[in-house]
């Protein structure tokens, strides 16, 4: 929000809390690249400026030296610091010796229909695309970008941290919280 001007007719996000979200490499590549997916080697395999009819946010085509300071600030912004919310000891302890436990979460990922809302992107006939939802966010990298307790924190409840959110507050079981986010943080990344 800029002072002095009219509400524009779509505001980006609130950052004031950015940093606890999101790690500094991904809101460096973000403002480097915005809408645009890469696959390990770094080619383009999404690229939002040519797909999406209406990009949400700008290209600002700034130095590395910008990028690096506003990446660095941006990282600092903790205004709404999120609670953390702690699993039972028991499922860590018993999930994270079984080598499944990603493939578990999908299956519960799955099961919660969350690709109704969510788009990824997915390989087809050789192409990447991007299919399910519109409603929330893009999720195909989310691993790589979000820091792992506040996605634990916004799994089990979103209205905590953004009252304001369509995500629905699942009553998900401890081993359910786990599983989910260890397919996201595992299979939902850069690499």
């Amino acid at each position: 929000r800029l002072q002095d001007m009219e509400r524009p007719a779509m505001l980006g996000p609130d950052l004031t809390s950015i940093g606890t979200k999101v790690s500094r490499k991904w809101i460096y590549k973000w403002l480097k690249e915005p809408r645009t997916l890469t696959d390990s080697n770094g080619n383009v395999t999404v690229n939002g400026y040519e797909t999406d009819p209406e990009p949400r946010m700008p290209r600002f085509r700034l130095s590395e030296e910008d990028l690096s300071n506003l990446s660095a600030y941006l990282s600092t912004l903790r205004g709404k610091p999120v609670e953390n919310y702690h699993l039972d000891p028991g499922i860590i302890a018993t999930w994270s010796k079984r080598p499944d436990a990603a493939d578990q979460g999908e299956v519960r990922f799955r099961q919660m229909f969350c690709s109704t809302c969510h788009s990824l992107a997915v390989m087809r006939a050789g192409e990447t695309k991007l299919i399910g939802g519109q409603i929330g966010p893009e999720l195909t990298k989310v691993g790589s970008k979000v820091n792992p307790d506040w996605l634990l924190a916004w799994l089990r409840n979103p209205q905590a941290y953004l009252p304001h959110s369509q995500m629905p507050r699942y009553q998900w079981s401890d081993e359910d919280l786990f599983l989910v986010s260890k397919y996201i943080e595992t299979k939902l990344t850069d690499s």
